[in-house]
């Protein structure tokens, strides 16, 4: 049997310990959120302050079709580019960023494993991943996060966790093209987590309540489930606003760009709205299994609201055609509240639309280097 070599099994959640050479850095430094999607890239700055968090910069990139196809290459991409004018036009001059992935490359299982000691768990995980991930370990870069015990006085003899696994290949083009771009990664970690960081960080007034955080992006979803201020769900989903576009463009003839302006305009061509509806169910059905996978696995636990972000949150009658199809309240969150607005580097009247993208990056900019 092959001895698994434990030296470079590392996870992201640690600070990229063992993707690259570690290196001194302050876990206190502050590190730039930067969140790179398939149709544009966020960034996301904040001050940690004694009452909270101040947003100190936000900006986003738009980016054309086919355009992250370019990071297979990232030498030569044009998202290098993109990349730096958006730190240059946000004014940002910290190099230390916080990166995140999803995807069919990213797997996300929760998992019960005996009870041990926190520094027995990795290899322990080592030696077993393969009941858990269906694929080759030498493939991977695995990681896990403790689910903290519901009642931590009952001693319990199963340690509950998240194993996240995710293909080499991505994780290192993802490296590659922020390090190309002058940046250093030093946390990368994925979307679901940031999620459930950024709504506990901004968000979290009821922690008894459970809520289900959706992010739809143009290529796919991200759901993250949080009861009592804690994640005990991470999903991903191959549906996304790109579903719209496609509809749009097969009844108007038209191109990308244009199907997505069409979908948020105000324009006559708005009678294609009957069309959404088959998406609205597509996303709703989605977000329906996650529910029902939460109420097998976790009895007596109930669904209290959907909070939607992303790029396509705002998708017209989105949100009344999930809450009717769901039974549920469905609304859209707001990253930024209850964080302090520094109004010298960021302008306020620009956040209603920089909301529903910057969900992720606000989660990754509350990150520290070394910490979990």
């Amino acid at each position: 049997m092959k001895v698994p070599d434990t030296s470079k099994w590392r996870g992201w959640w640690k600070g990229w310990y063992g993707l690259i050479p570690a290196r001194f850095i302050g876990k206190t430094d502050p590190l730039v959120g930067l969140d790179i999607g398939s149709r544009a890239i966020k960034l996301v700055q904040l001050e940690q302050r004694d009452q909270g968090y101040r947003l100190h910069r936000c900006g986003l990139k738009r980016l054309y079709p086919g355009m992250l196809d370019g990071e297979r290459s990232p030498n030569k991409s044009a998202l290098v580019s993109a990349i730096k004018e958006l730190f240059e036009e946000c004014g940002v001059r910290v190099t230390r960023v916080a990166i995140s992935i999803s995807g069919p490359s990213v797997i996300i299982k929760r998992i019960r494993i005996p009870m041990m000691a926190m520094e027995e768990v990795e290899q322990y995980l080592v030696w077993n991943s393969q009941q858990y991930i269906p694929y080759d370990s030498d493939e991977l870069y695995l990681d896990f996060h403790v689910v903290p015990q519901v009642n931590p006085g009952r001693k319990s003899t199963q340690l509950d966790l998240f194993l996240v696994a995710a293909k080499k290949d991505l994780v290192e083009q993802r490296r590659k093209l922020v390090e190309n771009a002058g940046l250093d990664p030093v946390v990368c970690e994925v979307d679901s987590l940031a999620l459930t960081n950024m709504y506990i960080l901004t968000d979290c007034p009821n922690s008894h309540q459970t809520v289900l955080l959706v992010n739809i992006g143009a290529s796919g979803m991200n759901m993250a489930v949080v009861r009592g201020g804690k994640p005990v769900l991470m999903r991903d989903a191959s549906t996304g606003g790109d579903r719209y576009n496609d509809r749009i463009r097969s009844t108007l003839h038209c191109s990308e760009k244009r199907a997505d302006q069409v979908l948020f305009s105000q324009v006559e061509e708005r009678d294609f709205l009957p069309l959404l509806a088959e998406v609205h169910e597509e996303i709703g059905g989605e977000i329906k299994r996650t529910i029902e996978y939460l109420a097998e696995t976790e009895p007596g636990g109930t669904m209290d609201k959907v909070l939607l972000c992303g790029g396509y949150a705002r998708a017209p009658g989105l949100v009344e055609s999930l809450s009717r199809f769901l039974g549920l309240p469905v609304e859209h969150i707001d990253p930024f509240h209850g964080v302090e607005v520094d109004e010298s580097g960021v302008d306020r009247d620009a956040l209603y639309n920089l909301a529903p993208l910057a969900a992720v990056g606000m989660g990754l900019a509350s990150r520290r280097a070394g910490d979990r």
